[in-house]
């Protein structure tokens, strides 16, 4: 019998052939609402799998009605896939021209 880690397992693994062989943004957004509707942070597989698809599939989303209701109402998702979209764009911190803001003075206008 299959204890419930290995069910996650299985799952997640099967969602991401399907997502990789065919991309339907609407039943996207179903599963990604009810995975984080019905899981914590515990359950960082799966939900690192969904961001992650997420964000090979921006063109996809961007600009749709229901994936910003989505961001709207599931903000760990929101910002999980915006951290994970920096790391792909910014990978590393830029050291020149960085300002710290800590160290500035302020002037007077």
């Amino acid at each position: 019998m299959l204890c419930i880690d290995e069910l996650k397992d299985i799952v997640t693994d099967t969602l991401v052939m399907q997502f990789a062989e065919q991309f339907i943004v609407t039943d996207f957004l179903e599963i990604v609402g009810e995975v984080y509707a019905t899981t914590n942070d515990a359950h960082t597989d799966i939900r690192m799998m969904l961001v992650n698809a997420a964000a090979s599939q921006m063109d996809a989303l961007v600009g749709r009605g229901d994936f910003k209701r989505l961001m709207e109402e599931h903000g760990e998702f929101s910002s999980a896939l915006v951290i994970t979209m920096h790391s792909i764009y910014c990978p590393e911190p830029s050291v020149e021209g960085a300002v710290d803001s800590s160290k500035q003075e302020h002037k007077s206008l």
